[in-house]
């Protein structure tokens, strides 16, 4: 077998069961039955497990499969990948199961998957197996864009023509027009059809190496010849610099360069740097801190300072309205001491009702007196607080004033540390340009003899490379595979049904932008141009064998693969009134010779012997065709479908 085929497609369930769909290499393989039974899930069964960033599979596959995968085999060697349902509204799952070998067995239930490792590895080896390189196209005609890596998704579209596609007639293959990945296509597709292979391209890297090499050592034998040939004016400009920083304390008057030279080489052997002690930063932070201690203990003693005089100065006021009531009441003292609370106060004749008020002026009186002896008792306590509170703050006010002037003298220090700092930056700058001048005014015989072979081997090298790379030789390359598809759809496209105006006229292909077309006599008229689905199918089908004949012709990195959903399109399209029922048909119907033309044509295909296997999804069914009848691995009628029907789906 000299292509990869298909030998099985793999369906998990979420309850430990496996549906396998088998197909035969080196075959037409055709999967028949009615609308709505998970055919058209098939392509994106595919995409999917070969490593599409999206997934596409439609709700009831997706729900019910845990893990759909596929065997691939190409002689004794198989390829078993296998790649996790994203869960819920997740776009994808990156878990890939993924086994190579001989006679290798398929995980029995989703158990027994298991991760062996994520998509984008999976896909390398992958592409190890069909033999795609670490490929970096050079893009034709747009050199200014970042060049592209060749991958496994680039082979994709060779190998899918889904029911949208089939007889799309804007864009030939799956993914391309109006797709974002239109332009990869196109950018891989060279390398795809063989105009480039490894070689060209690891060639072409080595080219813009080279160049970029080339370029730096023209540079820098320019430099060197511009010091050589200014060598006294540079000497002359780097002494003076040298005494600007301090390197030097005298410039000798009439210098020569070869002493100028000498000075700089002195110089440059002992550059004499000087170190300038200064306080450390840590010191000066420990000064911070300390000012700001101290600075919060002189603010809480103004704060306790404040608050005794406020206390001071409420005693006062206390005070003076103690007197005030002190005088108020001394009119007590005009009763006298003997009066008793049965006689009038003041002409002590009895009374009929007691009086007590007298008593109780008394005691008011001695109460105000006691409170003012208190305070009195207080205040040389409060002022004798003030005056300690204010002797601490004056002597936390002279230390602050102290750690502040030992902050400003290292403040200043540090500024000149810095300045010595910028002084020594500018010495090893000048040093920096000595020294180089050095180097290129004075190189060794050694690295004298290599710089003056270097630019020679270089552009040696350079000449025999763009020899071989011969843009026009590429474009040529191009230009032959565009000519071979070309005859070669135009070949097929004569064995199948076409309009009459186009049946004696070539096929033409535009590998600039993937545009098919038909050229007539009067003019190229592209496919949408052309009319009819079963032109636009024609095209489709004759294009697509023609590719994979070259890839077989030129043993490119291409699985041996096609699938085709629903050659009938054109003859039996979906009708929302009409029941979506398998089509059986037989060669006394109307329209079944056009739509026999287009299996005929596979049937030859597949027989020319090229490892070509070819999978049909179809509506229709020839129950009195044998190869077709042969030929249909699985017909999906009386409830028969992709996913059965006991398959449950997660809550």
């Amino acid at each position: 077998m000299k292509r990869w085929n298909l030998k099985s497609l793999l369906f998990y369930s979420h309850d430990g069961q496996r549906r396998d769909i088998d197909l035969k290499p080196e075959s037409v393989n055709i999967i028949t039955g009615n609308s709505h039974t998970g055919k058209s899930a098939i392509a994106e069964v595919i995409d999917y497990s070969m490593g599409s960033s999206e997934c596409h599979i439609p709700g009831r596959v997706r729900d019910a499969c845990s893990w759909v995968g596929m065997i691939w085999v190409k002689d004794q060697t198989q390829c078993i990948i296998c790649r996790k349902m994203p869960p819920g509204p997740k776009a994808v799952s990156n878990d890939v199961y993924l086994d190579v070998g001989a006679n290798i067995i398929a995980p029995k239930s989703a158990t027994d998957l298991r991760r062996t490792m994520d998509c984008e590895t999976a896909l390398r080896r992958i592409e190890q197996l069909l033999g795609i390189g670490q490929v970096q196209t050079e893009l034709f005609g747009a050199p200014s864009r970042t060049p592209v890596r060749v991958s496994l998704r680039s082979v994709i579209p060779y190998l899918l023509q889904d029911d949208q596609h089939i007889i799309n007639k804007n864009a030939l293959l799956r993914t391309s027009a109006s797709d974002r990945r239109e332009q990869y296509i196109i950018d891989t597709l060279p390398y795809v059809v063989g105009a480039i292979d490894e070689t060209t391209v690891a060639r072409e890297a080595e080219l813009r190496r080279l160049k970029a090499a080339l370029t730096s050592e023209e540079r820098r034998q320019a430099a060197r010849q511009s010091v050589v040939a200014e060598e006294s004016t540079l000497t002359e400009a780097l002494i003076q610099e040298a005494a600007q920083v301090g390197l030097l304390k005298d410039i000798p008057a009439n210098i020569t360069a070869q002493a100028a030279r000498d000075i700089l080489r002195a110089l440059d052997a002992d550059p004499q740097e000087e170190s300038s002690p200064f306080a450390t930063d840590e010191q000066l932070e420990l000064l911070y801190a300390d000012d700001r201690r101290l600075s919060g203990e002189g603010s809480t003693l103004r704060n306790q300072i404040s608050a005794a005089k406020r206390a001071i100065q409420a005693s006062e006021s206390f005070t003076a309205t103690g007197r005030s009531e002190e005088r108020r009441l001394s009119v007590v003292k005009l009763i006298p001491d003997e009066a008793t609370e049965d006689a009038c106060p003041l002409c002590t004749q009895p009374v009929r009702d007691r009086v007590d008020s007298v008593e109780k002026v008394r005691m008011a009186v001695r109460r105000v007196q006691g409170e003012l002896r208190e305070v009195l008792r207080e205040r040389p306590k409060i002022d004798a607080t003030i005056a300690e509170l204010e002797n601490r703050l004056t002597d936390v006010t002279t230390k602050v004033a102290a750690v502040r002037e030992k902050i400003k003298t290292l403040v200043g220090e540090t500024e000149a540390r810095r300045a010595a700092q910028t002084l020594s930056e500018r010495r090893s700058r000048v040093l920096g340009r000595i020294s180089m001048y050095l180097q290129a005014a004075e190189p060794t015989p050694v690295l004298e003899a290599q710089a003056q072979s270097k630019i020679p081997d270089l552009q040696s090298r350079i000449e025999e490379l763009e020899s071989e790379l011969d843009p026009e030789a590429k474009l040529n390359g191009l230009d032959l595979a565009k000519a071979r598809l070309n005859a070669m759809a135009s070949e097929i496209g004569a064995l199948l049904p076409l309009d009459s105006r186009y049946r004696l006229s070539p096929f033409d292909i535009n590998l600039r932008n993937l545009s098919v077309g038909i050229v007539t006599s009067k003019r190229r008229e592209d496919m949408r141009d052309v009319g009819s689905d079963e032109n636009y199918l024609t095209l489709h089908v004759a294009f697509l064998l023609a590719f994979h004949r070259l890839f077989a012709e030129r043993d490119r990195p291409v699985p041996g693969f096609i699938l085709f959903d629903q050659l009938s399109r054109p003859y039996y399209p979906p009708d929302p009134l009409r029941p979506t029922q398998e089509e059986v048909v037989t060669s006394r119907q109307p329209e079944v010779s056009s739509l026999r033309k287009y299996f005929d044509v596979l049937f030859n295909e597949v027989g020319r012997g090229e490892s070509l296997q070819v999978l049909v999804l179809e509506h229709a069914y020839f129950s009195d065709d044998p190869r077709f009848v042969s030929a249909t691995r699985e017909r999906w009628i009386n409830g028969v479908a992709l996913i059965p029907e006991d398959w449950p789906e997660p809550p």
